[in-house]
């Protein structure tokens, strides 16, 4: 899973509200976000093996996972994250 990693990147059809922290395009325009839902597209991870996977820290994964969690983008699944919605890649 290391290496060049691929991206996500989005589109959101209809309002997406206020620009706040459930608005779908200010949450998947994030640092690291886009590379998170590629990587989730493939298979349901952890936050350990995101973090692992980006070279990013597990603070910051949790966090966004929680970002897009909120938007109902990505679910938990018997402790790994996957997505909900789907993604074109």
């Amino acid at each position: 899973m290391t290496g060049n990693v691929g991206r996500v990147s989005t589109y959101i059809c209809g309002s997406g509200g206020n620009y706040d922290e459930y608005n779908p395009s200010k949450v998947t325009g994030q640092e690291h976000v886009p590379e998170i839902l590629y990587l989730l597209n493939r298979e349901p991870l952890t936050v350990e093996e995101l973090s692992r996977a980006l070279n990013v820290s597990t603070t910051i994964i949790s966090k966004l996972i929680q970002d897009l969690a909120r938007i109902n983008a990505i679910v938990e699944r018997n402790g790994k994250w996957a997505r909900s919605i789907p993604y074109f890649c």
